[in-house]
C-alpha cells in the first residue's frame, strides 16, 4: 500500500479506500500528505463488535479491538 499511496501523492490522485485492515495506522503519514493536496476518503468495515461473531464470520480479519483503535484520528 505505501508504494500505491505515493503514486497518488505524486499524481494528486484522490482516492476512497475500504478496509476491516488495521495497517492504516502504519500508512498515515501518506495519507495525511495525500489530504492536502487530494480528496481522501477511509472506510473501516467492522460488521459486529462481538468478537466470537467476527470470529465466525471473519476469521482471519484483524480483531475489533485493533479495528477501532485508531491513535491518530482518520478524518483529515
Amino acid at each position: 500500500m505505501p508504494d500505491i499511496l505515493k503514486l497518488l501523492i505524486k499524481y494528486k490522485t484522490p482516492c476512497t479506500i475500504s478496509t476491516k485492515s488495521n495497517l492504516l495506522i502504519r500508512d498515515f503519514d501518506l495519507f495525511e500528505q495525500l489530504a492536502t493536496i487530494s480528496y481522501v476518503n477511509i472506510a473501516v468495515s467492522v460488521i459486529t463488535v462481538d468478537e466470537k461473531v467476527k470470529h465466525i464470520l471473519e476469521p482471519l480479519s484483524p480483531s475489533i479491538e485493533d479495528r477501532l483503535d485508531r491513535r491518530r484520528p482518520v478524518c483529515i
